[in-house]
């Protein structure tokens, strides 16, 4: 869990990158926050780290509650802004 609640802030920075923006440090430590946040949720508070049930596709934490609602809103609005900077960074260069 803690690979994959950085990878949406590692595209958004991506995106940034492709698209040739420098942004300055405070607006990084902006992007990662919620990353740093999640990885220390799932890695220090016992029932995150041990209330994990394997499905047959997907990872479920039933214990999650609304912590789990927020790292799902924060993923689904990462991974739809780097796309949606992907695709303006792209038609821009036409």
């Amino acid at each position: 869990m803690i690979t994959t609640a950085i990878l949406p802030a590692v595209g958004v920075s991506f995106a940034l990158l492709m698209g040739r923006k420098r942004i300055s440090y405070y607006w990084h430590l902006l992007i990662y926050a919620p990353a740093a946040f999640f990885i220390v949720m799932f890695a220090l508070i016992e029932p995150y780290r041990a209330g994990a049930v394997c499905q047959a596709i997907f990872i479920q934490y039933p214990t999650a509650g609304l912590l789990g609602d927020f790292y799902g809103t924060y993923y689904i609005i990462y991974v739809l802004g780097s796309a949606t900077l992907f695709y303006f960074f792209s038609s821009r260069r036409r």
